[in-house]
C-alpha cells in the first residue's frame, strides 16, 4: 500500500493560503462591524467643580471623579505642581478643560 504525502514545501503552501484567506475574513468581519463612535459626547458632560489653591494633578483627579473620566498625561511634559484656583457651575467638560490647560500650553 503506497500512500502519497505531499512534501513540506505543498504543505507550506496550503498554510499560506489557508492563513491570507482567515485574514482576508476577519478583516472584513471587522469593517462590515464598525460603527460611529460617541467618544466626543463625553466632552459634552456638565461638570459643577471649586477648586481653590490646590494642584493641576489634584485638580485633573477630581476632574476624574466628576465627569467619570479617566486623564493620561506625563509628569515630565505637564507641570502638574502648580497651584490652581478655579470655578466652574454646569460647563461643559471641554469648555472647563480647555480653561485649565490652556494657559499651561497644552491644547
Amino acid at each position: 500500500m503506497n500512500f502519497y504525502l505531499p512534501s513540506s514545501n505543498t504543505w507550506w503552501k496550503i498554510m499560506r493560503i489557508t492563513f491570507s484567506q482567515l485574514l482576508i475574513a476577519i478583516i472584513i468581519c471587522g469593517v462590515c462591524s464598525a460603527k460611529n463612535s460617541k467618544a466626543q459626547s463625553v466632552l459634552n458632560r456638565n461638570i459643577n467643580i471649586t477648586i481653590k489653591n490646590t494642584s493641576l494633578e489634584n485638580t485633573l483627579k477630581r476632574l476624574e471623579k466628576e465627569a467619570s473620566v479617566k486623564f493620561v498625561y506625563s509628569k515630565t511634559v505637564v507641570k502638574t505642581d502648580q497651584k490652581i484656583t478655579f470655578a466652574a457651575v454646569g460647563e461643559q467638560l471641554k469648555d472647563v478643560l480647555a480653561k485649565l490647560l490652556t494657559p499651561n500650553g497644552i491644547s
